[in-house]
């Protein structure tokens, strides 16, 4: 299988992708906070003004190089797992333009959901060309079917 590219700031599936800086998630906040942690005060120290101990440091540099590594990961589950973040996001989005009482909010909410499902799609189709999400054909009869189900409910809804 194929190894896709990784970097701190995100996952290069392929080059005609949009990036809606999902990438920065957990490894940014990793890195964030163990670059605090790094600086080689203790809470004792700071008060005093001292360095401390050179085990100390050597512990949290061998934290922050355990939290910087990543592991590799397959082409295909790198775009399963952008594929699953992107499906959340939209889901959030959609809660959050539900329960929000202020319409620009709610215009620049939709706006980012718009965008989120654009990119899911993208994601979507580049796993289906590559063979790494597969779907068939809805016969005829099933879509018709789903049709008139649908319209029963939105008439009991009207």
């Amino acid at each position: 299988m194929k190894k896709a590219s990784t970097t701190m700031t995100g996952v290069s599936a392929s080059p005609g992708m949009k990036s809606t800086g999902m990438g920065h998630g957990m490894m940014g906040m990793a890195a964030k906070s163990t670059a605090k942690k790094s600086t080689g005060m203790t809470a004792a120290s700071k008060s005093t003004g001292t360095k401390s101990t050179a085990k100390k440091s050597a512990v949290m540099k061998g934290v922050a190089s355990k939290s910087m590594t990543m592991t590799s990961m397959t082409e295909k589950e790198l775009l399963n797992d952008l594929l699953n973040q992107q499906k959340q996001l939209a889901g959030i989005y959609a809660v959050s333009i539900t329960e929000c009482s202020i319409p620009k909010m709610r215009q620049m909410l939709a706006k980012q959901h718009n965008t989120v499902c654009q990119d899911q799609f993208q994601v979507f189709t580049q796993m289906n060309q590559r063979g790494y999400y597969k779907t068939k054909t809805a016969a005829a009869k099933d879509v018709n079917s789903a049709k008139t189900t649908y319209s029963k409910v939105k008439m009991t809804m009207s």
